[in-house]
């Protein structure tokens, strides 16, 4: 989930479909673009802002 830091609003969020069991998210940067990974059962799920 994303929150706008001065009002609390939910600005996005998603279904994994899958439980997250404790696992800290992971960032990294590839060609110059940052990604966010998030463990969810036995996959990874990377997400971007678009370009």
């Amino acid at each position: 989930m994303a929150f706008d830091a001065e009002t609390g609003e939910n600005l996005w969020h998603y279904q994994t479909g899958s439980r997250i069991w404790g696992a800290a998210a992971m960032t990294f940067m590839l060609d110059g673009r940052q990604l966010v990974l998030i463990p969810s059962g036995t996959t990874l799920t990377a997400f971007a802002l678009p370009d």
